[in-house]
């Protein structure tokens, strides 16, 4: 029960940060993810969220400082790095068009 709580908890995290128009298609990407790829997604999402108080970000390029081996301990394996790495790169590349603008003040709905 626990585990349903805790993904409800980060699908709806995610679908705050979306332009309401899309959260349909985003919720049925996100609902096909494991607890793990919902995490590194949320974790990454609120990294692009940190970056983009200090001003325009690329979310590619902190992508690639995201994952970077020696930044973070938390992909051990290079296996788990691509795998994390393409669930992001296809979230980025499939949703992008969904994400708020970057430059804007982020606000998230309250629903």
């Amino acid at each position: 029960m626990a585990v349903i709580a805790s993904r409800s908890f980060l699908v709806g995290a995610l679908l705050r940060y979306t332009v309401p128009s899309h959260r349909h298609s985003v919720f049925l990407f996100l609902r096909g993810l494991s607890q793990g790829e919902l995490e590194c997604l949320a974790d990454f999402q609120g990294a692009v969220i940190l970056e983009s108080q200090c001003g325009r970000v690329s979310t590619y390029r902190l992508m690639e400082d995201f994952f970077h081996p020696d930044q973070s301990g938390q992909w051990n394996s290079p296996s788990e790095r691509t795998h994390k790495s393409f669930i992001v790169l296809t979230y980025l590349d499939h949703f992008h068009f969904s994400l708020l603008h970057h430059n804007q003040p982020v606000q998230l709905n309250a629903a």
